[in-house]
């Protein structure tokens, strides 16, 4: 019941701020990216929330990845992207190899993508917010663009940077 839930309940809340506050809290509570690689239900939590945002539109749902942002939420992505990617890739050709076999890379990488939608006439704020959480994952990406690998994360990185390149302070 409570998936069946989650499918229908985020479309609902849409532009219903209180609810989709509560909606936030559901998922941060239930989200743990330290446990990412190793808990299905993490896994399961993140592809929801993943899937809500990159199938909104770029107007809908601004109050929710301002809310997640600013709850923290990109910066546990960077951190996760960082310890499992460290660069240079030269030096850490290990760390990256066990990293791309793991499932949670590109889940993290959709997750962002969702994140990095920005409405179309939304203003400065919106736009300087989003480059302030993104602007220190630009290497990494950069990086993982070039990426050759069964779970096609190097695809994944490249669609996120083509998002966020669009972003004044990246071009």
């Amino acid at each position: 019941a409570e998936a069946a839930l989650l499918e229908v309940i985020p479309f609902i809340c849409r532009g219903v701020e209180p609810a989709q506050k509560m909606l936030i809290d559901y998922f941060l509570t239930r989200l743990t990216l330290l446990q990412l690689d190793s808990s299905e239900l993490t896994q399961t939590v993140l592809k929801r929330l993943s899937s809500l945002l990159n199938a909104s539109s770029r107007d809908e749902d601004e109050f929710v990845r301002l809310s997640l942002m600013g709850e923290g939420l990109a910066d546990e992505c960077e951190e996760y992207l960082s310890s499992h990617f460290p660069l240079p890739r030269k030096d850490n050709l290990a760390a990256w190899e066990q990293s791309l076999i793991l499932p949670g890379p590109g889940l993290v990488l959709r997750l962002l993508q969702g994140l990095a939608k920005m409405p179309r006439a939304c203003g400065d704020f919106y736009k300087g917010r989003i480059v302030e959480y993104l602007l220190p994952m630009i290497p990494t990406l950069t990086t993982l663009e070039t990426v050759s690998s069964a779970s096609a994360i190097g695809a994944v990185a490249e669609e996120l940077l083509d998002e966020v390149m669009v972003l004044p302070k990246i071009e």
